[in-house]
């Protein structure tokens, strides 16, 4: 399962801890900006040529619907072969993450510098969320530097949720 969401929104998130966009902590330690969604491409191709199931690439903005959130829920436990719960979209806030959840070093550090789980940590369940907008004409007034990082990822973005793996939840 791999979920990405489109450069315009991933680098305009402001993370509350850190009180900055996700763009310039992820700067800070990646030159390359496009290397997040290029290392989803070769990661792409491996799981394909080494699994025997295909990947499920999915939008992540589409966790904003919960139709949508529940239909990739749904789409999970189809290809896993288990059967769904009406359990499984809801569930309890946390502090921390459970130490069983696989979480890689970096998105752990991320959310101690950033605060990039704490909706997530927050949360109760899916809901409906209006997805924000993200007007690139205004923003390339203040970070013309940010919005040209963002235009050199979206055709990768593009390559990415234009794979035959790609799972549209809001299509029924």
């Amino acid at each position: 399962m791999c979920f990405y969401f489109a450069p315009k929104y991933m680098f305009t998130s402001y993370l509350p801890t850190s009180k900055s966009y996700f763009y310039h902590v992820y700067k800070d330690t990646h030159e390359d900006t496009t290397f997040l969604y290029s290392e989803a491409l070769k990661a792409i191709n491996i799981v394909e040529k080494e699994c025997d199931k295909a990947p499920i690439i999915v939008d992540g903005s589409q966790l904003a619907s919960k139709t949508s959130a529940i239909r990739i829920v749904r789409k999970i436990c189809q290809d896993a072969g288990i059967d769904f719960q009406e359990s499984m979209t809801h569930w309890e806030s946390v502090e921390e993450f459970d130490s069983r959840w696989v979480i890689p070093w970096s998105a752990l550090q991320l959310d101690k510098s950033g605060g990039f789980f704490s909706r997530a940590k927050k949360s109760r369940g899916f809901e409906d969320e209006k997805e924000r907008e993200v007007d690139l004409d205004e923003f390339v007034k203040i970070h013309p530097i940010m919005v040209e990082d963002i235009e050199k990822c979206q055709p990768l973005y593009q390559k990415i949720i234009g794979s035959k793996y790609f799972f549209d939840a809001n299509q029924e």
